[in-house]
């Protein structure tokens, strides 16, 4: 014999139903739904943050690779912007401009710390709201990586002394006037050269030009 089951909808006596009813008002159950789901969004954004940091440090200091090889430039300009996310959001347009560039003989993690050092300066530049630019090419036997910023600028006096060790314009305590000469060194350790050019009220760009190959392979 086959049993018949049909589904029936409970009636709730008037007060319960009214009981129930008052506790959702009470309790706000909508905005407790939609703040979950905001919530878990929030948590998802937030993981995935974490997980660009991670990757980011990850390929920026790259410690075990402190040997020349050849190296996607791209790779670490995008690992460097993930880590400046931070101060770079909803402050600073980053307008990337890749070109089709070779990979270049390098060591990753130093040039990284370039990276990090030219646009964390080029961010700091920039009073409230601003532009950075990020242009890569080919020349000749080289690769020039640009960086332009919509900032402050600078005098050609400051320009001449922007590479000396010390040399700061920062306030007492907000910087130690050793980065950019850190970069220079770096850069000259490549075989590469770094110039400046600023113009007060009209922002700055530097350009970095690495060889694509080393004539002699070098320990980091």
């Amino acid at each position: 014999m086959i049993a018949e089951y049909r589904t029936s909808r409970v009636v709730l006596p008037p007060a319960e139903k009214e009981r129930i009813e008052k506790l959702e008002k009470e309790l706000d159950i909508d905005f407790i739904i939609t703040d979950i789901t905001e919530l878990t969004k929030s948590c998802l954004d937030g993981a995935n943050r974490t997980k660009d940091i991670v990757t980011g440090l990850r390929t920026f200091s790259r410690m075990d690779e402190s040997v020349f090889k050849y190296t996607d430039l791209h790779e670490g300009i995008k690992s460097t912007l993930r880590l400046l996310n931070t101060e770079f959001k909803n402050r600073i347009t980053v307008h990337q401009e890749f070109g089709n560039i070779p990979e270049v003989e390098c060591s990753p993690s130093q040039i990284n710390q370039v990276l990090m050092n030219l646009l964390a300066n080029a961010a700091q530049a920039i009073s409230g709201r601003g532009n950075i630019w990020i242009r890569t090419r080919t020349k000749n036997d080289s690769v020039e990586i640009e960086i332009e910023d919509s900032g402050t600028g600078m005098s050609s006096e400051t320009v001449s002394q922007i590479f000396v060790p010390f040399f700061t314009t920062k306030k007492v305590g907000e910087g130690t006037g050793l980065g950019l000469s850190i970069a220079y060194g770096l850069i000259q350790k490549h075989n590469g050269k770094i110039d400046v050019k600023s113009e007060v009220g009209k922002g700055t760009v530097f350009t970095v030009s690495l060889p694509i190959s080393q004539r002699v392979n070098k320990a980091g």
